[in-house]
């Protein structure tokens, strides 16, 4: 959540912030940024996975307007878009 990577007075407090979603390049970028060879990096295998559907087929459109206004600020920051 966004009030865990910014201080009291709104600064950010990392220079980085990936997405589960983009999670093998941003570990490329990361691993690029610390200068550490490609050669070095293991396969990161996948855990705990499940096969459900998208979660808006389980969402009703009032409950995905409380996770948005409840999740507002992460929403804005991260670039997520909302389908309210």
């Amino acid at each position: 959540m966004r009030s865990h990577l910014y201080d009291a007075s709104g600064n950010l407090l990392v220079d980085f912030v990936g997405r589960v979603e983009n999670f093998e390049n941003d570990i490329a970028r990361i691993f690029r940024r610390l200068k550490i060879s490609d050669s070095n990096r293991q396969e990161i295998p996948s855990k705990n996975t499940t096969g459900h559907a998208s979660y808006d087929r389980y969402y009703t459109k009032d409950l995905k307007r409380l996770v948005y206004e409840y999740l507002r600020e992460d929403f804005e920051t991260f670039g997520y878009e909302s389908e309210l």
